[in-house]
């Protein structure tokens, strides 16, 4: 039962890999699109379907949050494999491995939300990022394979500081567990702070929040649609469920790292918005969005680290990005229109998309009555009500608030050009029935829960994991 999920995925991947060498090329695409979509639908089956139990051994654990985060994941890999199964059956690629590696990725995450000492969530994050690497060089453009060099070299450092801090964690307490002990001894303790900020700036590097932020923007420019919906929502449920869990261990309890953790959000919420007010890609502004959202997601860690507000964040900023590059994928295909004035005049004829990409990008903004405005204000509400009337918070909130006020402005900007531009140059693509109904369904969740998030709220304080 510790490892039921895991061993499911991994027995079907394996299965499909080796069953997919016998199936004719022609129909390998079929094949492998078909076993993901049943592997992963079986794999959420059980997880939703399986009594929520506590369960624990040496470097594993599985309980509510595990539970629900792999859960989130699988809903969101159905999504994902279903929107993008024509602009994959159109590409000059191979089909069969980007769905192998897909699903490989997706067993990273399993093994980051499952993870608790260091060495299996090392295993976990290099399960995520090596099989990215791959799907971005599987397209064959040279945007693709530039991003994935990036990705792959910054992935490199990123996983380098990692290792570092686990190498410090375990010469100081001869052990790799999350918990480490506070001692009354100095330098102990300055080396315990040194150990888990290399491990932080290692997690942060791979979020991609600021400073560690430059693989960002480049690599969201370069990645083919189908991979970007997987690197800019997939990996962030296994990198928050890492935060959380370090979090609830006391791990970031340390010095000042709770600090530090604050000052680096505010810094990306602050970077992020100002690095897409000038960008003229769509994708380069989801790019710098994500910095800046992803400062917001983890500003509602501290100063209670046991609360629903990061899940609730992530969740809601997952389904308004899928909404964006769902709604581009539709329109555009394979041909990708990423120049944002591209999109000139857009409402005149495609009313449909037009007001889908005003929902997403308003509900981004944090526009009442959308989910970001609620997801928005508990962050903030978070900060002001349970900080213990700890000056230096207050005034972390009031930065986040100011630029997110100044943030408002580029999302203004793209649905001005929507909806004011007159000049419709670009040939845009009819989407399907099926593709619209698969659009609205997400879009209508942005509507609900931000009239309606009581649901969500509960499911995410369940999903919350217990203090040690």
């Amino acid at each position: 039962m510790l490892f039921l999920s895991e061993s499911i995925l991994t027995f079907f991947i394996l299965t499909t890999f080796m069953s997919g060498l016998l199936v004719r090329k022609s129909q390998q695409r079929t094949y492998s699109f078909s076993m993901s979509i049943l592997i992963v639908s079986l794999v959420g089956l059980q997880l939703a379907l399986l009594p929520i139990s506590h369960m624990e051994t040496t470097g594993w654990i599985v309980d509510s949050m595990s539970q629900y985060f792999k859960l989130f994941s699988c809903i969101l890999s159905i999504y994902i494999l279903i929107c993008t199964k024509n602009y994959i059956k159109k590409s000059k690629i191979k089909s069969f491995e980007f769905y192998i590696l897909f699903l490989t990725t997706l067993l990273g995450v399993f093994v980051v939300c499952s993870s608790n000492d260091f060495m299996v969530l090392f295993v976990g994050l290099e399960l995520i990022a090596l099989p990215l690497y791959a799907m971005l060089a599987l397209f064959n453009s040279r945007k693709s394979y530039e991003a994935s060099l990036k990705y792959f070299i910054l992935g490199a450092i990123a996983s380098g500081l990692f290792l570092f801090g686990i190498s410090l964690v375990y010469g100081i307490t001869g052990d790799v567990t999350f918990f480490i002990p506070r001692n009354t001894i100095s330098l102990s303790e300055k080396l315990q702070a040194i150990a888990v900020l290399m491990v932080l700036i290692g997690l942060i590097m791979k979020i991609g929040m600021a400073p560690f932020h430059y693989w960002v923007p480049d690599v969201y420019e370069g990645a083919p649609l189908p991979v970007l919906m997987v690197i800019a929502t997939l990996p962030k449920y296994a990198y928050l469920a890492a935060v959380l869990r370090l979090s609830v261990s006391n791990t970031l309890s340390i010095s000042i790292i709770p600090q530090m953790i604050i000052v680096l959000s505010v810094v990306s919420i602050f970077i992020g918005n100002l690095g897409a007010l000038t960008q003229t890609s769509l994708k380069r502004l989801l790019g710098f969005s994500s910095i800046a959202h992803m400062g917001f997601m983890l500003l509602a860690l501290y100063p209670s680290t046991q609360n629903f507000v990061p899940i609730f964040y992530l969740i809601v900023y997952s389904i308004t990005t899928l909404i964006a590059l769902t709604a581009t994928i539709f329109l555009c295909e394979n041909n990708e229109i990423d120049e944002i004035d591209s999109y000139q005049g857009l409402y005149l004829k495609r009313p449909l998309h037009a007001f889908i990409y005003m929902t997403a990008f308003f509900s981004m903004a944090g526009v009442p009555p959308l989910a970001g405005f609620m997801a928005k204000l508990n962050v903030f509400y978070m900060l002001f009500y349970q900080a213990e009337y700890q000056t230096w918070i207050y005034t972390a909130a009031v930065i986040a608030i100011l630029f997110a006020v100044i943030g408002t402005a580029y999302y203004i900007r793209f649905i001005r050009v929507l909806y004011f531009e007159k000049k419709m140059q670009t040939r845009f693509k009819t989407p399907t029935y099926g593709q619209n109904l698969l659009i609205g369904v997400p879009t209508s969740l942005l509507l609900i829960l931000g009239v309606a998030p009581g649901l969500l709220i509960e499911i995410c304080q369940n999903a919350t994991p217990m203090i040690k």
